[in-house]
Formats: C-alpha cells, structure tokens, sequence
C-alpha cells in the first residue's frame, strides 16, 4: 500500500489500491456513493479513507492511527472531532490538541473541551 500525507490534517489518501479498500458500496446507488464517500477530495486515481497518520520524522514510518469516528452532539449540532482537528491542524502555534466530548450530569447532553498544548515560544 502506498500512502502519502497530502494536507496538514496527516489525513491518509492512498494512491494504490490497497486490501482494506472496499471494493463497492451496496445498494440504490452504491457505485455513486462509493465514488462520493473515497474519490471526491482528491480525484478519480486518489482513494482516500479518511483515517489519521502519523509519520516519524525520524524513521519515516507511519502510524495508522484510525479514523475518528466519534460524533458530538452538543445542543443539537453534530459534528465531528476531524472537524475540530481539521482547523487545529492549521494553527502553526498548536504542538498537540485533543478534543473530548463529556456527558454532563444532569441530562443527555454533552459538553465539548479542547485541550491545547502549544509550542515552545507561541
């Protein structure tokens, strides 16, 4: 499988086709949400899965780190947390940030925190 990171969110298209990739999406319409859902961000020749990579800078290696599935729903608004990490990824002065949805107490809600370690002299 090849990968490169082609963005600042370490998002992992794949330029090859690789064994985890589907091969369709069943159903009314399955060839045109398949398309959709891996070709549209990058392409006909770029599949994209969606997951996080880390690459090493020292080895080169790459860390699948999977893909963030997790939905928040605070007050009625879903999103999720590659949408935080997505305008993260663009601040130059974040070294890490890590967001976490909460259950509060008293009901169903949740409350969204995001956690920010900056780098030596922002």
């Amino acid at each position: 499988m090849a990968v490169d990171i082609l963005d600042t969110t370490n998002s992992s298209p794949v330029l090859v086709q690789a064994s985890s990739q589907p091969v369709k999406f069943w159903g009314i319409k399955g060839k045109e949400r398949y398309q959709s859902a891996y070709f549209e961000q990058y392409g006909p020749n770029v599949w994209h899965q969606g997951d996080f990579v880390y690459m090493s800078p020292v080895t080169r290696g790459y860390t699948m780190l999977g893909r963030p599935d997790g939905v928040l729903n605070p007050g009625g608004v879903r999103f999720g947390f590659a949408e935080i990490y997505n305008v993260t990824g663009l601040i130059p002065q974040f070294e890490e940030t890590i967001c976490v949805g909460q259950r509060r107490k008293n009901d169903t809600d949740k409350a969204v925190f995001l956690f920010v370690k900056m780098k030596d002299g922002a």
